[in-house]
């Protein structure tokens, strides 16, 4: 179920992988739910399969730090990575390669140490001597992969985390001790507006809707009768109506394309028609089986936890308002009154960057997935 992120994936490899002389910070965001985690764990199978490369899988950044824990979250971060270090050199020696004379500290001897920091410095520049000297480990790139990178964002609005957590991040970066992948949401343009030194050499790739033919397939091809290369079950322009209501959004695609599958179940039918995708967007709208609010809380706001982010409620009051005055055609500027906490032209900008409105001609709006637009009317 993974179809169109190829080139992006290839792109990402590339980078990470040729990147030596000094450290590579590649950025992959977007909407949540628009298939970075997804990207993320292919790209990790690819990278996996040069084995020049080391890769340190962080995980979700959130599992790792522990709020309740005395410990800056920049060192728990630090430990994160050289526990991966450690394993993925366990891997490497279990698999044939050299043992490396390469000790590696306790978590609480790491955090007891009067500079972790210096620490973990330490271990990677004894990993950089020990590898230079063995044949089969000469040459090896660690690369740090971490996913929802963006929740540091968050933190340091809150104060959880000092402003001082990117500059030593920067530094390490700097080192040239790993390269690494951060998956952020869509609110990361921010948090590099708030940062630009640090995030200054950053490569960033936006994940945003599939390309026509890629969503094409992911509609099309899971069904065919007979498999992948038999016929296709859509008949009409069923499949222009689906990628109408998803804006070829893989996550939408899946939603109605699995609520499809029951109906046709239901219904002992083989084959799908326009009428079959409008019967069950009717059903994915309203009733007892209608989608709830949650299933659109990506469209409504960019992952932003600071105070000064776009409340929820503001961005759906004017979504609604663009939803009720465009059912023949694009909502003009002037028919979009609400009273929100921020300007409405804002958070129009807002939703223009992250793909969940289209402006035309200066002053005219759409709703992208035209199933959520038709929800909010009927939801209104």
């Amino acid at each position: 179920m993974f179809y169109g992120r190829e080139q992006l994936i290839a792109n990402v490899a590339k980078t990470v992988q040729e990147s030596r002389a000094q450290s590579k910070c590649v950025v992959i965001y977007g909407q949540k739910r628009s298939g970075k985690s997804s990207i993320l764990h292919h790209l990790k199978v690819k990278l996996q399969s040069h084995h020049n490369l080391l890769i340190l899988d962080v995980g979700n950044i959130v599992s790792v730090l522990d709020e309740h824990s005395s410990t800056p979250f920049l060192y728990q971060i630090l430990w994160s990575i050289l526990s991966k270090l450690r394993y993925a050199i366990e891997d490497r020696v279990n698999d044939g390669y050299s043992q490396l004379d390469l000790p590696f500290p306790t978590d609480q001897e790491f955090y007891v140490h009067h500079s972790p920091l210096a620490l973990f410095r330490d271990v990677f520049e004894r990993f950089g001597r020990a590898t230079s000297k063995l044949s089969d480990w000469s040459g090896v790139r660690s690369i740090v992969l971490i996913d929802e990178f963006s929740y540091i964002h968050g933190y340091i609005a809150k104060g959880q985390i000092p402003e001082s957590f990117m500059k030593n991040w920067k530094a390490l970066l700097q080192d040239n001790f790993f390269n690494a992948v951060l998956v952020g949401q869509d609110v990361m343009p921010k948090f590099k507006q708030r940062f630009p030194n640090e995030f200054g050499t950053t490569q960033d790739e936006r994940v945003t809707y599939l390309k026509r033919e890629d969503a094409i397939r992911l509609i099309d091809e899971p069904i065919r009768i007979g498999g992948r290369d038999g016929e296709s079950r859509y008949r009409e322009k069923a499949i222009d109506r689906i990628i109408g209501l998803t804006a070829s959004s893989p996550f939408y695609i899946q939603i109605l394309c699995n609520r499809l599958v029951e109906y046709m179940n239901r219904k002992r039918a083989s084959l799908i028609t326009e009428a079959d995708v409008e019967q069950v967007k009717d059903e994915l709208i309203r009733g007892a089986s209608a989608l709830t609010p949650d299933k659109f809380d990506n469209l409504l706001n960019s992952g932003d936890t600071s105070q000064d982010a776009i409340n929820d409620e503001d961005a759906l009051k004017v979504l609604v308002a663009i939803a009720v005055n465009s059912r023949t055609g694009p909502c003009n500027r002037h028919s979009i009154v609400c009273e929100t906490h921020t300007p409405v032209d804002v958070i129009l900008d807002d939703l223009v960057k992250r793909d969940v409105i289209e402006r035309e001609r200066g002053q005219y709006y759409s709703i992208c997935v035209g199933l959520f637009k038709e929800w909010l009317i009927a939801h209104q």
